[in-house]
């Protein structure tokens, strides 16, 4: 609860990150005049009342779950058909759901590799292996991560897979020394 004395001035208040429902108490009607939810990061936060005169604000957490964060990575041991991708996620202190989204349309991701359930209050490193890819195409992709508090979506990064070896035997006749030759 926080009483603010001076009309239409902002004031600050320090919230743990969370979801709170909120109300506006006018004191000179005494009525309630505004209610809603908020939903913050950690720190400080700024408020004002929506009217002129004494003013009550009634603050309560709805919930301190927090949207995960999902931080996309870089690529690794690409190949003709396939690509490990890697990114962070902080689950932020709930059970947490992440992936891959990939595809080869900047935006569009047609695949997506298996879930990975995470929990913790700290960055948490996951990678996937995606296979049967094309070779020379470039792919986009990006991290997801999922929680009671909502879904995050990571950057978008590409990577592009290389030519397939050619595997093929070469075969000719070589020439060597004024007209010896050899055969393979």
């Amino acid at each position: 609860l926080v009483y603010q004395p001076l009309s239409n001035t902002a004031f600050t208040v320090n919230l743990a990150a969370g979801t709170y429902s909120y109300e506006w108490f006018n004191q000179s009607s005494g009525q309630i005049v505004n209610s809603g939810t908020i939903t913050v990061s950690a720190g400080n936060k700024s408020f004002t009342a929506p009217f002129s005169g004494d003013a009550a604000l009634y603050l309560k957490v709805s919930s301190s779950t927090v949207a995960p964060v999902a931080t996309t990575g870089s690529t690794s041991n690409i190949s003709s058909t396939s690509g490990t991708v890697s990114a962070t996620v902080n689950p932020n202190g709930s059970s947490t759901t992440a992936y891959f989204q990939y595809g080869t349309t900047s935006g569009s991701y047609t695949g997506k590799t298996a879930n990975q359930t995470l929990s913790g209050t700290s960055s948490t490193a996951i990678s996937a292996n995606l296979t049967g890819l094309n070779s020379v195409t470039k792919y986009y992709y990006r991290a997801v991560a999922t929680n009671s508090a909502g879904t995050t979506n990571g950057a978008e990064m590409n990577f592009t897979t290389v030519s397939a070896a050619d595997t093929t035997k070469p075969s000719g006749t070589i020439s060597i020394n004024s007209g010896a030759s050899s055969t393979t």
